[in-house]
């Protein structure tokens, strides 16, 4: 092959890829707009996600710490002595844990509490971003996917 035969070649195909690169211009050119309208909507409901999670996450930890406490604070008043006494529930009307039970119940609800505390926090910290700009996750969303 003489040099002028390769670079008609090259010309040729230089030209089809060319040709292709322009219709697929043409073809993100119409459907471009709806994608952007479409990645920010997505952008926004997982800003919405992530509060209403982080918002189940602090109620449920709530209820179980309204629940849990007092169960874990409850003692029994046995002869002038604040004493950790297991009993049946008929017994006194209320369920008493020993004392061993009653600090561990204690301490997975501290623990728990910094779990939850922290999840939530990073969950309202996302979504609240998410929901004030939009945009900028949605075009950061698109740079992660042309990568």
């Amino acid at each position: 092959m003489t040099e002028k035969n390769m670079a008609e070649v090259a010309d040729k195909a230089v030209d089809k890829i060319a040709g292709g690169v322009e219709a697929v211009a043409k073809a993100v050119e119409k459907v471009a707009p709806r994608v952007w309208e479409l990645l920010v909507r997505q952008t926004i409901a997982e800003g919405v996600a992530s509060l209403a999670l982080a918002l189940v996450v602090g109620v449920g930890f709530v209820i179980a710490l309204k629940y849990l406490l007092p169960v874990s604070k409850r003692r029994i008043k046995l002869n002038n002595s604040h004493k950790w006494v297991p009993c049946k529930p008929d017994d006194f009307g209320d369920y008493t844990m020993p004392a061993g039970e009653a600090v561990g119940a204690g301490v997975g609800l501290i623990i728990g509490g910094i779990v939850a505390f922290f999840y939530v926090l990073t969950q309202v910290h996302g979504g609240t971003l998410r929901l004030v700009n939009p945009e900028y996750y949605a075009a950061k969303e698109l740079i992660e996917a042309a990568k």
